[in-house]
């Protein structure tokens, strides 16, 4: 949702033209190409609220595994922050247009995700603002996901030195 969507009728506070967000939550994902496991956080500016791991998964689905887990926790007067721009670019044009052709597209990846997205989106598109920031630029919010994201990852991880082929 742009700002521009948003009416002073909505549950934000208001200074000016600029609504104030009470709660601000932080979304990252982390992967490594070499093992194929990720992690995921939202976090709040000093510690992680959420987070989570699988096997067997990309750098995307990790980023909108996190941003709908930050969807559910939100309330209202809340600013989601996350250094995806796969993230904003599904809530603002690929998910619109997916659900417009009845979610059809042959090139979509991840339907049953991205659907999720969507749906936890339009749940809360009223009473939360979604932004992208520039991520390891330290931002702390950004950093503590980051961090966390990238523990939930090397978790299930095998130790260095072991090839993927003798991880199952």
């Amino acid at each position: 949702m742009t700002l521009s969507r948003m009416t002073k009728s909505s549950s934000h506070t208001w200074q000016g033209d600029k609504p104030t967000f009470i709660y601000k939550l932080y979304t990252d994902g982390s992967w490594n190409f070499k093992t194929k496991a990720g992690g995921w956080c939202v976090a709040l500016q000093h510690r992680p609220l959420k987070s989570g791991y699988e096997t067997e998964t990309t750098s995307i689905r990790m980023e909108v595994t996190a941003a709908i887990k930050a969807l559910k926790l939100a309330r209202a007067s809340t600013i989601i922050l996350t250094d995806s721009k796969f993230v904003i670019a599904s809530i603002n044009i690929y998910c619109p247009a997916w659900e417009r052709g009845n979610w059809s597209s042959e090139t979509m990846a991840n339907k049953e995700l991205m659907k999720k997205l969507w749906t936890a989106w339009q749940a809360r598109a009223d009473n939360v603002h979604i932004k992208w920031v520039k991520g390891h630029n330290g931002l702390k919010g950004n950093e503590t996901a980051n961090d966390e994201a990238v523990r939930q990852r090397k978790s299930i991880e095998p130790s260095r030195g072991i090839r993927r082929k003798y991880w199952k």
